[in-house]
């Protein structure tokens, strides 16, 4: 989904908060056009030449998310990454998309933040969520109310407590060594996490 507000646009990377923001930016009084499907790309958005906004998130975090969601709804069954690396272990999941797509989250971020040299105007970093989301929206010059944007409640939060995301050293190392574009363009540390 992509949020076309008055003067700037939200793209949902998947993973990082955009569930949240699309109630946060409601409740906050902005209006705002919600343009589907559920994650359209920077260059398949609405919009062109309008500020624009999108969240990114440490990869290993990412991953984990990605696993739990994917766990505890259903792998996608017309999704050719999910096709290809799904599996109900953590550590099996890894291994596949590290067999069959080694870098894929660096590359979904790239699909919604732009590419270096072409980024969009503002990325900001899950792990901050309401801040961030506070800061684009001021940056891009969007009047809404700061303090209902704040007291949003949150949404979509995986129960990590249903299922295990552990795995060896070893597999992590190897994941977020194939994730380094990522970890390094959005100044993340491979072990914050």
């Amino acid at each position: 989904m992509a949020l076309i507000m008055q003067k700037c646009r939200f793209l949902h990377t998947p993973k990082t908060g955009g569930v949240w923001a699309r109630t946060a930016v409601r409740h906050a009084g902005v209006t705002f056009v919600e343009y589907r499907p559920p994650h359209v790309r920077v260059n398949r958005c609405p919009g062109q030449g309008m500020f624009t906004i999108a969240f990114v998130r440490h990869p290993w975090m990412w991953w984990r998310s990605y696993w739990l969601y994917k766990r505890s709804n259903g792998w996608d069954l017309k999704n050719p990454f999910d096709i290809e690396c799904m599996d109900n272990r953590f550590e099996n999941f890894l291994c596949n998309v590290l067999d069959r797509a080694p870098g894929y989250c660096s590359q979904v971020f790239s699909c919604f933040a732009g590419t270096r040299g072409n980024e969009i105007d503002f990325v900001g970093r899950f792990e901050d969520l309401i801040n961030e989301l506070v800061r684009g929206l001021q940056a891009a010059g969007e009047p809404f109310d700061e303090d209902k944007l704040r007291s949003t409640p949150p949404q979509n939060v995986g129960d990590y407590s249903c299922f295990s995301t552990k795995c060896s050293d070893e597999l992590r190392r190897r994941m977020l060594e194939a994730e380094t574009s990522a970890l390094t363009r959005f100044s993340y540390h491979p072990d914050e996490f």
